[in-house]
C-alpha cells in the first residue's frame, strides 16, 4: 500500500513538473504556434539546415536524394514587419511562391544547423513551415 502511494506522489510531482516546465517553456520562447498574415517576399536555399551528404551514402545509393533542402523564408506583413522562417523540400518538389498573400501557420521547432568543417552541428529553435497545408491563401 505504501509503494502504491509513493508511485502515486511521484507521478503527481512529475505532472507537475511537466506542466511548469510546459509553462516556462511558453514563457522563455513564446507560443509554439504563431499564424502571421503576410506576403512572401524572400526565398533563399540555406544548405547549414541540411544534413551532410556522407561518401558512403554517394557510393551506395548514388547521391543523397532524400535529404530535404532547407530554405529561408521571410514573410511581410502590411506594417512592413518582416518574419523569418525555415522550410524544407525534397528535391523536384515546389516551393510556396514569391508574392503569394496568405496566413502562414508557423511553428516553433527545434532544427538542426549544420556548419561547413569539423564541428557536428547545433540545435535552434527556429520558425518552420512545416507543410503546405500550414498557408492559407487570402483573396
Amino acid at each position: 500500500m505504501k509503494a502504491i502511494r509513493t508511485g502515486a506522489l511521484v507521478f503527481v510531482l512529475l505532472a507537475t513538473t511537466a506542466c511548469f516546465m510546459n509553462g516556462l517553456n511558453d514563457r522563455l520562447f513564446g507560443p509554439p504556434i504563431k499564424t502571421v498574415f503576410g506576403t512572401l517576399t524572400r526565398v533563399e536555399r540555406n544548405d547549414d539546415y541540411e544534413r551532410p551528404c556522407r561518401i558512403l551514402e554517394v557510393i551506395l545509393k548514388g547521391g543523397c536524394h532524400d535529404i530535404p533542402r532547407g530554405f529561408d523564408g521571410w514573410i511581410t506583413d502590411s506594417t512592413g514587419k518582416r518574419t523569418r522562417f525555415v522550410m524544407f523540400s525534397m528535391a523536384g518538389d515546389t516551393l510556396p511562391t514569391l508574392g503569394l498573400t496568405a496566413a502562414w501557420v508557423l511553428h516553433r521547432d527545434p532544427t538542426g544547423v549544420w556548419r561547413k568543417g569539423p564541428s557536428t552541428g547545433e540545435v535552434l529553435l527556429l520558425w518552420t513551415l512545416e507543410s503546405e497545408h500550414d498557408i492559407y491563401p487570402l483573396p
